[in-house]
């Protein structure tokens, strides 16, 4: 009696190739299911991938416009004080580190055509025809020795300030651009919070809607294949096999999926708002790095959703016995 039990060997597991030989298998004989599952997850993920990618592109394309329109302001009030550029000179003082507006300002006033750049420390008096329109001050303070050095050799006695008014000795300095107010400051903290909001909610019922719609092509597949896993259990694969064979076909289908989703929903965005903004203003401005960022996330979601979706119906093929699945006339 102890050596029929002594024979008695454990049952055999089955490695993960023959698992996965299973998946590509099923995949190839139903590839009408297959492709529905995976078009699932396609448009789940490319609508994920769409909302990241507008939010991204909104805020550049947006941001990209009140900087031109800032910038067209600024140049505007300068021709409006100093009338036209073109071959005249303009001093500069450097008070701090140009920002991105005053880049771009530096950029128009003194592009090929238009007046000149005179820094300061190479400013020397020089005739009556030659002598400098008028001082340009990037930063809020302008020093008063530098004031009384410039002043007297100036055509016009006014400082242009692109901040704030810190310190302006000139006594009639002329500010080119208004600082926001605490109200708009306000304002743009509640629209932002409230698009935050907004995009978090719309992701959410993405993610649920791909998930239901992952598991119910999932259970199809399971009623499809009901003969096929008793046959699997008859032949001794352990329930462990069965859920690891249905997780691999999901993971599968998240990382297809996962990967066509991210670049359909990012060309649509990109494209949509390359239609309302013009292709050269968008594409100008895309945000790289950000981008690849919410594809790795939007795949992460993909394969995670899939899986997560996989876990009810590879419970259900799991649990079922030998005997009632080789009986069903599916």
């Amino acid at each position: 009696m102890s050596s029929n039990h002594s024979a008695i060997q454990d049952q055999v597991r089955l490695p993960l190739r023959v698992a996965w030989g299973i998946v590509v298998q099923g995949i190839r004989i139903r590839l009408g299911r297959s492709v529905v599952t995976l078009l699932g997850v396609v448009l789940g993920v490319a609508f994920l991938m769409s909302i990241l990618s507008s939010s991204l592109l909104r805020s550049r394309v947006v941001g990209e416009i009140q900087a031109r329109q800032q910038t067209a302001a600024m140049v505007g009030f300068l021709l409006a004080e100093s009338g036209n550029l073109s071959g005249r000179t303009l001093v500069v003082w450097r008070g701090a580190e140009p920002d991105d507006i005053e880049q771009r300002f530096l950029r128009e006033i003194f592009r090929p055509g238009a007046a000149r750049p005179l820094e300061v420390k190479d400013f020397a008096p020089t005739g009556a025809d030659d002598r400098p329109s008028l001082i340009i001050v990037l930063g809020g303070a302008l020093p008063s020795d530098v004031w009384e050095s410039i002043s007297p050799h100036l055509r016009q006695p006014v400082a242009v300030f692109t901040r704030t008014l810190v310190s302006d000795p000139s006594g009639a300095g002329v500010l080119l651009r208004r600082p926001p107010s605490e109200e708009d400051l306000q304002r743009q903290a509640q629209e932002a919070a409230q698009q935050r909001v907004r995009t978090i909610w719309i992701l959410c019922i993405a993610a649920l809607v791909t998930i239901i719609s992952i598991s119910n092509a999932l259970l199809m597949s399971v009623t499809e294949r009901f003969r096929e896993i008793g046959t699997m259990k008859c032949l001794g694969a352990l329930s462990s096999f069965i859920r690891r064979v249905f997780f691999l076909e999901s993971a599968l289908m998240g990382l297809v999926g996962g990967v066509a989703g991210s670049l359909f929903g990012l060309l649509f965005a990109a494209i949509l708002y390359a239609l309302s903004y013009g292709w050269g203003l968008v594409f100008g401005s895309l945000p790289v790095l950000p981008l690849l960022g919410a594809m790795v996330i939007c795949l992460a979601a993909g394969i995670i959703a899939s899986i997560l979706a996989a876990i009810y119906p590879a419970g259900v093929a799991s649990r079922m016995v030998p005997a009632d699945a080789l009986r069903t006339n599916i």
